[in-house]
């Protein structure tokens, strides 16, 4: 598991939120790092990827990726960002 911390070791931090979990899952033939989080009375989950695994991927075949890997079939959004990650954000909780 150290080689999947260092590869995660660059994962962007909102100084906002406040991460619950954080572990490894295998998802298809990819490593994410597994995140439960709470920002401003928000609750979800996001799986991250490096994107050099999964520059190849369409966002739509990553959302399905996660939704098969998770069972989460509601809405999920994903964000490609510089830093070299795609973060597929799913099971969203407003708190209602």
């Amino acid at each position: 598991m150290d080689e999947n911390k260092e590869k995660f070791a660059k994962v962007p931090v909102d100084s906002e939120g406040k991460s619950w979990f954080q572990g490894y899952i295998k998802v298809g033939d990819y490593i994410a790092q597994h995140e439960i989080w709470l920002w401003d009375g928000i609750s979800g989950q996001s799986l991250i990827f490096d994107e050099n695994d999964v520059s190849e991927v369409s966002d739509c075949e990553l959302q399905e990726l996660v939704a098969s890997a998770t069972r989460h079939k509601d809405n999920s959004s994903i964000t490609r960002n510089r830093s070299g990650f795609a973060f597929v954000n799913f099971d969203f909780d407003m708190g209602d």
